[in-house]
């Protein structure tokens, strides 16, 4: 992540510490959907998320509220629709699924923000955003492929023991 901002590289960008902050709350997102998945079911977990998440933007709002356009409030609708659908897709997934098996999953957002910012913007990634982003993908892929194998042989031994 840090590859990928270029620190130094135009001078220091404060915004740099929210992109990290963002990068680790998501990490203790998707370890604390997978615990909830042994209690409740996606769709109660994505409740929660988006109650709590309302509350703590309400606050905010209440120094810069400004009504929405029609036009602005149909995006924020679509938005949401998505939002709440991908959210219930990844809490399904982590449900069924080992976290090491999931969240490499998760990494294909960047080639989908990479091809609609193309294609929407005009926005050519940089190549230290590259490297970054093959970095991340590379060890997110050795990480799972390591957990898949270190299993197996856990597996592997439990059944010979007994």
């Amino acid at each position: 992540v840090v590859i990928c901002m270029r620190p130094g590289a135009d001078g220091f960008d404060p915004w740099t510490f929210a992109a990290l902050a963002s990068a680790l709350l998501g990490a203790g997102v998707t370890t604390t959907i997978k615990r909830l998945t042994t209690t409740e079911t996606p769709l109660t977990i994505t409740s929660y998320a988006y109650v709590i998440m309302g509350v703590i933007a309400f606050v905010p709002a209440l120094f810069d509220w400004r009504a929405p356009s029609t036009e602005q409030l149909l995006m924020v609708v679509a938005m949401a629709v998505f939002s709440a659908a991908g959210q219930t897709c990844v809490a399904y997934a982590l449900r069924a699924g080992d976290v090491t098996a999931v969240t490499p999953f998760e990494y294909s957002r960047m080639l989908w923000a990479v091809a609609l910012g193309y294609f929407l913007f005009a926005e050519v990634p940089s190549v230290s955003t590259w490297w970054g982003a093959a970095i991340i993908i590379a060890s997110t892929l050795y990480i799972g492929l390591r957990e898949a194998r270190l299993s197996r042989e856990k597996k592997r031994a439990s059944s010979t023991t007994s």
